[in-house]
């Protein structure tokens, strides 16, 4: 018997709903512990792979962008040689050109466009400039097969002159009469 002085006293059935209750409340806390816990784990994962991705992809395209650096200054030593004529082969160093720029639009691919914007832009606008070597270079081609033509028309022409002035022929007879 439970001596009471002022308070109610406690049956046998509310101390085992008080338990119950303080088992199923702390059973709860627990379990939400347990998955806040989990959660923030699980969470920080996640977060360590999406960080490597990116750390990934950004080298990724450091790597893209030095290579874009060194194939720029190869397309400019190479466009460079192309204007001060030190090549002999210019339509050997317009098609290298044309393959190096192929390569840099290759290697901006369409995902790193955004992050490589600057080269991209260059890339466009070097196809106009490319366009308009390719016209030079067909005009000088031509200026050459004319000028060797002419040469070739020079030289025959001295050599007619030799032929006429071994034959010791009067000027303006150049048939014998029969």
């Amino acid at each position: 018997m439970m001596k009471s002085y002022g308070q109610k006293r406690l049956n046998k059935t509310d101390v085992q709903k008080g338990t119950r209750n303080f088992i199923l409340s702390f059973l709860i806390l627990c379990g939400t512990t347990f998955c806040t816990v989990f959660l923030f784990f699980k969470s920080a994962d996640m977060q360590n792979r999406e960080i490597r991705e990116d750390y990934e992809a950004y080298r990724n395209m450091l790597g893209r962008s030095e290579l874009l650096n060194i194939k720029l200054d190869e397309i400019y030593e190479k466009m460079t040689q192309m204007s001060s004529d030190q090549m002999q082969n210019d339509v050997f160093l317009r098609n290298s050109i044309i393959d190096d720029i192929q390569v840099g639009k290759e290697l901006i691919a369409e995902d790193s466009a955004t992050n490589l914007k600057h080269i991209s832009i260059l890339f466009k606008n070097m196809e106009p400039m490319i366009n308009y070597k390719n016209e030079l270079l067909k005009k000088k081609i031509e200026k050459n097969n004319i000028s060797r033509l002419l040469n070739e028309c020079i030289q025959k022409n001295g050599t007619v002159n030799t032929n006429i002035q071994r034959k010791n022929i009067e000027k303006g007879k150049l048939f014998k009469n029969k």
